[in-house]
């Protein structure tokens, strides 16, 4: 089978392992290629990565998911004059973390608002969300921890940790299609979300009441903006001294409510379930759960209604709820 073309260049076909060995082979000539600027690094590298305009806007191209990683790595070996921009440069993690986790897909996917017009999707340029190289290197740990059971954070060692130093991974996993929704997503479409294929965000999270409105950190989440999907949510937490634990799996859909405000806009409810908790067991109320409204996604900690924003952060720290023993 014929190695897959890579580029072509005035009529000429540069193969994969042809590009990869060439680049691998400038490393002998290190003095001279280090004198390349770094723009010019930046701009071989997004050639390689396929990157454009279309996906520095969101909109995303699945065509080119992992497209050149292996000669991003290669670049990445050449010499320090290459590696320091190259490492700097968001779009080649993003083709890294692409081929190293085929499954996975970051929030890119078509937004639609609630008359079903397309609008461009903002997941990807929002505020908030973790840098792919970040993304790559937490992404190893959840993939470690995916079939773990759920468990508290640990007591955190950093002292002063705010709600903002904790990193929150969430992850929706389609695992089929309803056909009994009003709204109907096309072939085409749904061609974008393989059974299996899970959507990941990563990022701090500055509230845990969302009410529908959103702000420059919400996840956005291409597979919870489609009715007639069926997915599953799970949601890891990361501590400030780089402890990651699960906190929340297998949630599905439960309910549509609309909401103040919507404007005839529905709040998707996902599945409430017991928060885990480090000491003794919390009252009934003490849940976790996820608020959706057209793929705005807020992970929802309550007791009995919202819990305040310093009691989560107790929580997280892995010290005890006070007001938890009163409740008892």
């Amino acid at each position: 089978m014929a190695a897959p073309v890579a580029a072509c260049v005035d009529g000429r076909d540069f193969r994969t392992d042809d590009i990869v060995a060439g680049l691998e082979g400038l490393a002998i000539f290190e003095p001279a290629v280090a004198r390349l600027p770094a723009e010019m690094v930046v701009v071989i590298a997004r050639i390689v990565a396929a990157w454009d305009a279309a996906e520095e806007r969101g909109w995303g191209r699945f065509a080119n998911k992992g497209h050149g990683s292996h000669e991003l790595v290669a670049m990445l070996g050449v010499c320090h004059g290459w590696r320091e921009p190259l490492l700097a440069f968001e779009p080649a993690w993003r083709r890294l973390l692409e081929a190293r986790f085929p499954a996975l897909q970051l929030s890119r996917a078509l937004q639609r608002d609630h008359n079903g017009k397309r609008v461009e999707p903002l997941a990807y340029v929002r505020k908030g969300r973790l840098p792919c190289r970040e993304h790559f290197l937490l992404q190893q740990t959840v993939e470690r921890l995916r079939g773990a059971a759920v468990s508290p954070p640990p007591r955190c060692t950093i002292e002063g940790a705010k709600l903002e130093d904790f990193t929150f991974t969430i992850e929706a996993k389609r695992v089929g299609w309803h056909e009994d929704t009003w709204f109907s997503t096309d072939e085409e479409e749904r061609a974008h979300y393989p059974r299996g294929s899970i959507e990941s965000w990563a990022g701090p999270l500055s509230r845990f009441d969302y009410d529908g409105c959103e702000e420059d950190g919400t996840p956005l989440m291409g597979s919870l903006q489609l009715e007639d999907a069926k997915v599953e949510v799970n949601v890891y937490v990361t501590t400030p001294d780089g402890h990651t634990c699960k906190i929340y799996e297998r949630g599905k859909h439960d309910y549509d409510e609309e909401f103040c405000g919507g404007e005839g806009q529905a709040m998707s409810f996902f599945t409430r379930h017991k928060l885990p908790y480090a000491y003794e067991t919390p009252p009934e109320g003490f849940k976790i759960g996820i608020n959706c409204v057209i793929g705005s996604v807020g992970v929802v900690i309550e007791f009995e209604d919202s819990l305040p924003e310093e009691d989560v952060l107790v929580y997280l720290r892995g010290e005890e709820v006070p007001f938890l023993d009163d409740a008892r």
